[in-house]
């Protein structure tokens, strides 16, 4: 989603996306102060991959991937993988094991939007426990972007830097997505070059949004790990799934509408819903929150299989306001009458993007 920005930022942003041209074998990128740690481990920021977040990622020569599904990665075009490559998997690296995937083919490529997908076959059974991105953006406003400090949708990346090289298995990085210009998504999680081709995504969804393939400084320049997070010269930058998906025939079949095909039978939620109760007593009242994309709310009394329009009972929620990417609803039914409930978040077309059941205790005291 795009909002107004000072013309500063966006004469910035500009320079960039014309000066901060990708380089071969993984483009270079910023690290923040913010991503320092004394811990071996590293911080909320900048750490060692766990055991969950390292699954889906990829580890493609000098750069970084992400397994769509069994037969599919995606990565940075500039990596220039090739027909017999040999990559390494998460699970592989998790468990130990050797390269275990090899590329079969280059089934689409583009030098402008940098972007390459390969179909690749395994040399090891293929485990049954790897994630993959359940959603791609499709669209602008699948990403909220805000210049405000500590705003923006929370994104990460999981990938192979080389500053990390010998130190972690996998090095994951968040931060937020913070403005957006023509094809490419500006955000401030802290990657350096073999995090290129690297999956950014959603971490309240798991949406798959852009890929990593650009910064401003290089590993060992000056300045290259003392960016400030907030300073728009040191944001890295991917390409939007959004500008890529239109222009590929395989996306389109990999994720139909957006939603990965293998999920295609579960709802594949594009917002989590939040509540909050605030006052007491009879002046209490239920505000639930969910993505700016959230048009309506609805609510069923009781913990049942399918909450609609056509419910019985159904209440349909006000919007109060939409603010930091989040659309603000309440209740008319006071908590107190609505021990266990239903919630739905639909679209603007009506189409179910987030959904959740809920039971309210009442605690002591309260």
């Amino acid at each position: 989603m795009l909002f107004p920005m000072p013309r500063s930022i966006l004469l910035i942003l500009f320079f960039c996306s014309l000066a901060c041209r990708p380089l071969k074998n993984s483009v270079l990128h910023d690290i923040y102060w913010e991503d320092k740690s004394s811990q071996a481990s590293g911080n909320s920021r900048r750490h060692a991959a766990s055991a969950e977040e390292i699954l889906w990622t990829v580890h493609v020569a000098g750069c970084s991937g992400i397994l769509l599904n069994p037969r599919y990665v995606l990565t940075a075009d500039h990596c220039e993988t090739k027909v017999g490559d040999r990559l390494r998997t998460g699970w592989s690296i998790l468990t130990r094991g050797t390269q275990d995937l090899e590329v079969s083919a280059v089934a689409e490529s583009s030098e402008a939007l940098d972007y390459r997908l390969l179909e690749v076959k395994w040399l090891t059974p293929v485990p049954k426990t790897i994630p993959y991105p359940p959603r791609i953006a499709t669209q602008l406003d699948d990403v909220f972007t805000s210049v405000d400090e500590d705003q923006g949708d929370e994104i990460f990346t999981v990938g192979f830097p080389d500053d990390r090289s010998g130190v972690w298995s996998a090095t994951y990085a968040e931060g937020q997505a913070k403005a957006i210009k023509n094809s490419q998504l500006f955000f401030n999680a802290g990657v350096i070059n073999g995090n290129s081709g690297g999956g950014v995504l959603k971490k309240e969804t798991h949406m798959l949004v852009s890929l990593a393939n650009g910064g401003r400084h290089s590993l060992g320049q000056a300045g290259w790990d003392k960016a400030e997070k907030e300073d728009p010269l040191s944001w890295n930058y991917g390409i939007g799934l959004w500008s890529i998906y239109p222009q590929s025939p395989l996306l389109q079949k990999l994720f139909p509408a957006g939603v990965n095909a293998l999920y295609a039978e579960t709802l594949q939620p594009k917002t989590k819903i939040y509540l909050a109760i605030t006052g007491t007593e009879s002046s209490a009242k239920l505000w639930i929150a969910a993505s700016s994309q959230t048009k309506r709310v609805l609510l069923c009394s009781g913990l049942v299989k399918d909450c609609s329009e056509d419910s019985q009972g159904v209440l349909k929620l006000s919007l109060q306001n939409v603010n930091q990417g989040r659309a603000f609803y309440q209740s008319p039914a006071a908590p107190e009458s609505l021990p266990e409930m239903t919630l739905v978040a639909l679209d603007q077309e009506g189409t179910v993007i987030g959904q959740r059941q809920v039971v309210l205790e009442k605690g002591e005291g309260s």
